[in-house]
């Protein structure tokens, strides 16, 4: 027998020019309904509506229309349900990683509901929504300075805790450690600067001791995560700029109290240095030399 004798006498090429066949009528109907719903339909929003109907129901009828000439070939029955399974697996792909997202998050829990969380360096805000799809957020920052609520809400693929990084502001640590900068000039008594600013920092945002202890005894007992905190207490670090002395003042405070926290401070410690001959605030200067006189 010929080679070409052979191939057309296999059910498999009879198989596949049916099949090709059914594509290309279906390709005809679908051009032929759009134009024709271009031609008939005015209506932007009424015309989108009909054909995504009607693309739907012309795949559906492909669908069938392929099953059925796969169910009368014998040979091919298993492998088309091979192909139908990669091919759902590749169109359904997003669906069940998400999916598959949802079950991470209610086992593995990398953030709960109410949790404040934060997606690679975009996307912001506290949980209020998990669902099997997606989980939703309020979102915070962007256009709103701090971490302040926008109003928006955000809905994340589940997927997202695969391919993207999720920081969790809650979780296994209570706190966020906080920094806040006060530059002061050289000429400026920095002892001072130091003291005060070390005095209302252990006024205003140290964690009791109470607290502290409890704390450093729950971060010690967690098996999730190797923290060790030993010391809560807040601290100001002094360092060099080009036009100042900057003293840091570093400490705990709770994740959504960030720019309250630092407000306050700077209202004390505008205070406390109106009341220090000693002390001046510094800022970027320049100096001219030479001579303006006209």
């Amino acid at each position: 027998m010929k080679p070409l004798e052979f191939l057309f006498s296999d059910p498999r090429y009879f198989l596949l020019h049916d099949i090709v066949i059914t594509l290309a009528v279906y390709l005809v109907l679908r051009w032929a309904l759009n134009r024709t719903l271009q031609r008939t339909v005015k209506d932007d929003e009424m015309r989108f509506r009909v054909g995504k109907v009607s693309n739907y129901v012309l795949k559906g009828l492909l669908l069938v229309v392929v099953a059925q000439l796969v169910a009368q070939n014998r040979w091919s029955a298993a492998s088309f349900v091979g192909l139908l399974s990669a091919g759902i697996a590749f169109v359904f792909r997003e669906p069940i990683l998400n999916i598959a997202g949802w079950l991470f998050i209610i086992v593995r829990k990398p953030f709960s509901l109410g949790d404040r969380v934060q997606i690679d360096e975009h996307q912001a805000g506290d949980v209020i929504d998990i669902g099997l799809h997606d989980f939703s957020i309020l979102e915070i920052g962007n256009w709103v300075q701090a971490d302040q609520s926008t109003g928006r809400i955000i809905h994340v693929p589940n997927s997202v805790i695969f391919t993207k990084a999720i920081a969790n502001y809650h979780q296994g640590f209570p706190y966020l450690w906080h920094e806040l900068e006060v530059a002061i000039t050289f000429q400026s008594d920095w002892k001072l600067a130091l003291e005060t600013l070390q005095s209302i920092a252990s006024s205003h945002t140290e964690v009791s001791r109470k607290e502290q202890a409890q704390v450093v005894e729950e971060l010690a007992r967690q098996e999730d995560y190797l923290i060790r905190f030993k010391h809560l207490t807040p601290i100001v670090y002094l360092k060099k700029s080009d036009y100042a002395l900057v003293l840091t003042v570093r400490y705990c405070c709770d994740p959504r109290a960030r720019r309250s926290t630092e407000s306050a401070l700077w209202q004390l410690i505008l205070e406390a240095f109106a009341e220090a001959d000693s002390i001046e605030l510094a800022y970027p200067t320049q100096t001219l030399k030479g001579d303006w006189s006209l």
